[in-house]
């Protein structure tokens, strides 16, 4: 269960907004462009996160998912894949990676993350239906 008040950023001032907007439909790069969206939320998150028993910020948690993502970029298709292949779990440790959002509790990143992406993609959805 995530935490009943997840930081809730407006989705069209963001700076991935643009080209969340341009690519909107378009496959692979709309799926690459959700993952930058997916990225710059860690990034400016005020969670601290646990990786391999160490807590890291946001900004740093979001350079490490980054550079795995760079390393296995031809195999990550979909912002899910992302999700469930690079920020969910340390490979090296075989934990999850877990998100401390400062309510005494632990939630697993991934989950967030999933969250995050269920409200992203509902979001353009419903902003391409409505039309300009």
């Amino acid at each position: 269960e995530l935490p009943e008040s997840l930081p809730s950023l407006d989705i069209q001032t963001g700076p991935y907004f643009a080209e969340l907007n341009r690519e909107y439909g378009k496959g692979l790069s709309y799926e690459r462009a959700k993952i930058k969206y997916l990225l710059g939320r860690t990034g400016e998150s005020p969670f601290q996160f646990v990786r391999m028993n160490c807590v890291y910020g946001g900004e740093r948690t979001a350079r490490h998912l980054r550079k795995k993502y760079q390393q296995r970029f031809g195999e990550i298709k979909t912002a899910q894949e992302f999700i469930d292949k690079v920020a969910s779990i340390s490979k090296d440790w075989g934990s999850p990676y877990l998100a401390l959002p400062g309510d005494g509790k632990a939630y697993r990143t991934g989950d967030i993350l999933h969250y995050e992406l269920r409200r992203l993609n509902a979001y353009m959805d419903e902003l391409h239906q409505r039309g300009p």
